[in-house]
C-alpha cells in the first residue's frame, strides 16, 4: 500500500491493534503534513496507520485531503485511492531517486547555524548545532532569508 500526505489537520479515532475496534481515548489530531501509511477506505471511514498507530477517520473529514507522495493528485473516493496506489508506485519511486533537499545557510542575530530548505507549503528550517527542525508556513516562498526574526 502507499503513502499518503495530509493537506489538513483531520480528527481520528485510535483503533485497538488487537481488535481494530476505536478505543476510547479522545479522538486525536492528526496534523497537517502528516504521513500515513496503508490508507484503506471502509464506507464512512478511512483507516491509516500514523507514527505505527492505527487510526480511524470519517471520511468526509478527509475526503480531498490526501496527496499520494510523489506528487500525484489528490485522493477524492475510495475507488480513485486504490487506482492511485496501484497507477504510481513507479512514479515514486523515480521521484525518491532524483529528490534531495537543498539547505541554504541563514543569517541570524544569535549567531546559530540556521539553514533552510523550500518543501511543498513552506520551508523546513534546521539548526545544524542541536538537530532542532522547524516548518515555516510561506505558500508562495516569500521569505528571502535575509534574516530570522
Amino acid at each position: 500500500m502507499s503513502k499518503y500526505e495530509l493537506s489538513k489537520s483531520v480528527e481520528a479515532r485510535k483503533l485497538n491493534p488487537r481488535t481494530g475496534q476505536p478505543t476510547n481515548d479522545p479522538p486525536a489530531t492528526i496534523p497537517y503534513g502528516a504521513i500515513l501509511d496503508k490508507v484503506e477506505f471502509d464506507g464512512d471511514f478511512v483507516r491509516f496507520v500514523y507514527l505505527m498507530e492505527r487510526y480511524q477517520a470519517q471520511a468526509e473529514h478527509v475526503k480531498g485531503a490526501l496527496t499520494a507522495l510523489g506528487g500525484a493528485a489528490e485522493v477524492a473516493t475510495a475507488a480513485g485511492a486504490r487506482d492511485q496506489a496501484e497507477g504510481t508506485v513507479e512514479n515514486r519511486e523515480a521521484t525518491r531517486k532524483d529528490f534531495k533537499l537543498r539547505f541554504e545557510p541563514l543569517s541570524s542575530n544569535h549567531g546559530l547555524p540556521l539553514y533552510r530548505t523550500a518543501i511543498p507549503g513552506g520551508w523546513l528550517v534546521t539548526n545544524a548545532s542541536f538537530g532542532a527542525v522547524t516548518f515555516v508556513p510561506d505558500p508562495e516562498h516569500r521569505w528571502d532569508g535575509s534574516s530570522v526574526k
